[in-house]
């Protein structure tokens, strides 16, 4: 986006971003989403996994971003209940994907990025 701010942001632990909002990048001809995160207005944690799960479905990479002065085993938790229902979901079409590909199962998911920031960094 050349430099552009596309998504908004904030330095607060509140969310700026309700439901995914969406930016297609013609140079790098990519989508690019941000959803409102498990600190979003939903306090309902299905509803964090499901919008999860979705963004799983559509991406090659997905990057979790968290402020916090340490991980927590809170999202470590939320992120295998979405990765085990991600592959429970997508198992018929994954398995033939790797068989057509010849590829093992584990390789065919999104890369995920933690970016893990502090109050000091």
């Amino acid at each position: 986006f050349r430099g552009r701010l596309i998504f908004s942001t904030s330095p607060h632990q509140s969310s700026c971003t309700v439901g995914v909002w969406c930016a297609y990048d013609p140079d790098l001809k990519a989508v690019f989403l941000d959803t409102e995160g498990k600190l979003g207005i939903r306090d309902d944690a299905d509803v964090h996994t499901r919008l999860l799960m979705k963004i799983l479905a559509v991406s090659d990479v997905v990057v979790y971003r968290t402020r916090a002065e340490r991980l927590h085993r809170d999202m470590y938790k939320f992120l295998q209940d979405a990765s085990h229902g991600y592959q429970r979901f997508f198992e018929r079409q994954l398995r033939a994907a790797a068989r057509q590909l010849d590829a093992d199962l584990p390789s065919l998911g999104p890369a995920l990025v933690i970016f893990h920031t502090t109050q000091h960094t």
